[in-house]
């Protein structure tokens, strides 16, 4: 998987370590073909003396050594323009949670307990920790966010959580990860990195997870897959096929009607994909804590679009416009910020836009007039 960052390849990632090598000029242009450009690597750069060996050895030596024969070598390990890939869409999880499957179906679903995200086969497996939402007062209300995930490929396993300063925390198998020196660190498998308020993971399967705390939790979590998975990833982000039409499958049984009510998904899809014992769960738990604190079968959260008075209401009004996502996360949390939040998200997700830093404010904020709509 090709990983794009701040406008720039950062990475290839490929389960054999094989991959395709890119240079650029000062100017920024990709470099094609004899002398200077890039081609296909056998060996990951990460294993040294592999790479020096199957890649570096005899690019020196067929290009600028004895062999004399670069053409021939360019022949055999092309520079590769990027014509014709074609990346995986991610799937999108925000705001109070509104979430978009893989193959780009969107839906809320707003449980309370630890839930399968995406179960890949028995190759890899990312779960989410929903906890109850509070309003601006710290009352609990009829809705809830992600305040932790955690992932596995079989030999690591990998947390994000909000931390006690409401800054995201990184766990590897159970052990917090200090980003005080080095804010990209490298494990068996996965590398992890920390960026003020984000944290990403990036596997040599291919899969990427990156979250972004606003506001006391995980606001947007980015999930993208290898094109290999598809046929192959069941859970909260469905079906991976291509095909929006099973998105809404449950862990056992047909799929809903894309046409279902809030309520309806609720019962009889989401709730579905519950982890139900506590040998299935990924997540460390605090000490003293355990599944159980977790589980909560029984939680009915807000299906309907209620304001609390009539202010908050016309706050809504003026902020979201008609955009129900955005008026429902007013609605259930009674707070201004998560609804912005998902405007922000739902407007630079329709024009193709990087995601931007959301305005920072406590989570007790409520906006005011100065703040307008994303135009």
């Amino acid at each position: 998987m090709l990983q794009i960052k701040r406008g720039k390849v950062d990475g290839y990632f490929h389960p054999s370590g094989a991959g395709q090598q890119c240079c650029y000029e000062k100017s920024g242009n990709l470099l094609v073909g004899a002398p200077g450009g890039g081609s296909v690597d056998k060996v990951s750069p990460q294993n040294f003396l592999g790479h020096f060996l199957e890649d570096v050895l005899p690019a020196f030596l067929c290009c600028f050594g004895p062999l004399s024969n670069c053409d021939a070598y360019y022949q055999k390990r092309p520079s590769d323009n990027g014509e014709g890939y074609n990346p995986p869409n991610p799937a999108c999880v925000y705001g109070d949670p509104h979430i978009v499957t893989l193959d780009g179906f969107k839906y809320t679903f707003n449980g309370k307990g630890e839930y399968l995200i995406a179960q890949v086969d028995d190759i890899f497996s990312f779960q989410g920790r929903m906890t109850q939402a509070v309003n601006p007062q710290g009352d609990p209300v009829g809705a809830s966010v992600f305040s932790a995930v955690a992932m596995s490929d079989g030999s690591s396993i990998i947390q994000f959580q909000i931390g006690f300063s409401d800054d995201p925390d990184a766990l590897i198998n159970g052990t917090f990860i200090d980003f005080t020196e080095v804010s990209l660190q490298q494990f068996n498998g996965v590398a992890v990195e920390k960026d003020g308020n984000k944290l990403f993971a990036r596997f040599n399967s291919g899969a990427y997870i990156e979250v972004r705390e606003e506001n006391g939790f995980l606001s947007i979590l980015l999930v993208s897959f290898p094109i290999l998975w598809k046929g192959r990833t069941q859970g909260l982000i469905g079906n991976y096929n291509g095909d929006t039409a099973d998105d809404l499958t449950p862990c056992t049984g047909n799929p809903l009607s894309l046409d279902a009510d809030l309520k309806t998904i609720h019962e009889m899809f989401g709730v579905t994909w519950s982890i139900n014992r506590p040998q299935d769960s990924l997540f460390t738990y605090p000490e003293g804590e355990s599944w159980a604190n977790y589980t909560f079968p029984n939680f009915e959260p807000t299906f309907e679009v209620v304001f609390s008075n009539s202010s908050l209401e016309q706050e809504a009004d003026d902020l979201c416009g008609d955009d129900f996502f955005c008026r429902f996360d007013i609605a259930t949390t009674e707070n201004t910020m998560v609804g912005l939040l998902t405007l922000y998200v739902i407007h630079h997700a329709s024009t193709g836009l990087a995601l931007p830093q959301i305005p920072a404010a406590a989570p007790s904020a409520t906006l005011g007039s100065g703040v307008t709509r994303p135009s």
